[in-house]
């Protein structure tokens, strides 16, 4: 296991916490996943309502683009 994937494991765990760190944890754990989905030319939309459909996130679409903006495709 990855550093990113202990700490995203040790957020996630925390009680009590909002949910914003545990959302990122959530993403930080599968961003490679996401890349990969994307460089199979996957949009961002498809890859959320798959991921959202499966109940791997709980967060919504405006986050999750956020998410891919700024750590898979490095944009601010």
């Amino acid at each position: 296991m990855s550093l990113s994937e202990r700490i995203a494991a040790m957020v996630l765990a925390e009680p009590g916490r909002s949910p914003g760190p545990a959302n990122r944890a959530t993403f930080l754990s599968m961003r490679s996943e996401v890349q990969v989905a994307l460089s199979q030319g996957w949009s961002v939309l498809a890859i959320y309502k798959s991921l959202k459909a499966d109940g791997v996130i709980s967060f919504g679409y405006q986050a999750f683009r956020r998410y891919v903006n700024e750590l898979v495709l490095r944009r601010t």
